[in-house]
């Protein structure tokens, strides 16, 4: 119903903003009036999406997901959604306001859902070179509007953001990889295990059958650094196999296999994900 009314509202400030620039133009009015339709043309969001990641079960059997060791994570099917207001900087950047929420499908104890640390930045294409693009959002939390459990972690800015190197080897096939990276800066902690960096590489390979049908296959390595800068990688590394179906321009649907290298890509032992993407407008 939140989500809803934010829309709502939205919605109301586009028609009003596009009804009064209209008027206008066909009537002399004076230059403070003509400020009311620019205000609310910059303080309304050129467009609006939302991304969602769906954790299901595991592929032998399970109703829950497993982890890389293919034990049972009970009670965790869970649903991490975003929604991005996006407001035009340029051509090819939008500035950014990404509220992020997850809720839990099978909890028996506790609020199923969780409100997560808004981040705030930039989004966009970064540069382009014949067919090769690169692109994504850089973003961070900010402290004032930090979640209790990050007041309780002392983190106050975690600047980083996700990526993509894409490189068009024939109009349907296209080979690259997504890159997220944050670094994190706490408050009055100088812990040397605490995390100072995260990062996550996932090379991939891309092809469409059709406008309304692709798939990519993708390894995903995740690591992290502390303080004096030693680096590992997580025992986590997945394989994943994901079929991207285009319903029309506003929603995307993309399930997904993962399997782990740990328990030697057994598909008994992988788990059914899903992505959700789409745009309000």
């Amino acid at each position: 119903m939140k989500r809803f009314f934010i829309i709502t509202i939205v919605s109301f400030l586009s028609t009003s903003a596009y009804t009064q620039s209209d008027s206008i133009t066909a009537s002399p009015t004076s230059s403070k009036s003509l400020k009311i339709p620019i205000l609310l043309e910059r303080i309304t969001p050129e467009r609006i999406t939302y991304f969602s990641i769906f954790t299901g079960p595991n592929l032998g059997g399970a109703n829950d997901p497993v982890d890389e060791f293919g034990e049972v994570q009970e009670d965790s099917i869970s649903t991490w959604n975003q929604v991005s207001f996006q407001w035009k900087i340029n051509e090819t950047k939008r500035f950014v306001v990404n509220p992020r929420f997850s809720i839990n499908h099978n909890i028996q104890e506790g609020d199923a859902l969780e409100w997560e640390d808004p981040v705030f930045g930039v989004a966009g294409r970064w540069f382009k070179f014949g067919d090769l693009t690169f692109g994504g959002g850089l973003n961070t939390i900010l402290p004032v509007a930090r979640t209790e459990g990050t007041r309780e972690d002392e983190i106050i800015f975690n600047p980083g953001g996700f990526n993509s190197i894409d490189y068009q080897l024939t109009p349907k096939m296209s080979i690259g990889s997504w890159v997220w990276g944050r670094a994190f800066f706490y408050e009055g902690r100088t812990d040397i295990d605490d995390t100072r960096y995260a990062f996550f590489l996932a090379p991939q390979i891309n092809y469409n059958f059709t406008d309304k049908l692709g798939a990519t296959v993708f390894y995903q390595f995740d690591g992290d650094a502390n303080k004096e800068y030693d680096m590992a990688f997580d025992t986590n590394q997945t394989l994943n196999v994901l079929t991207t179906i285009s319903l029309s321009k506003y929603i995307t649907l993309q399930p997904m296999i993962t399997l782990f290298q740990e328990s030697d890509f057994k598909l008994a032992n992988g788990n059914f994900n899903m992505w959700l993407s789409g745009r309000v407008f």
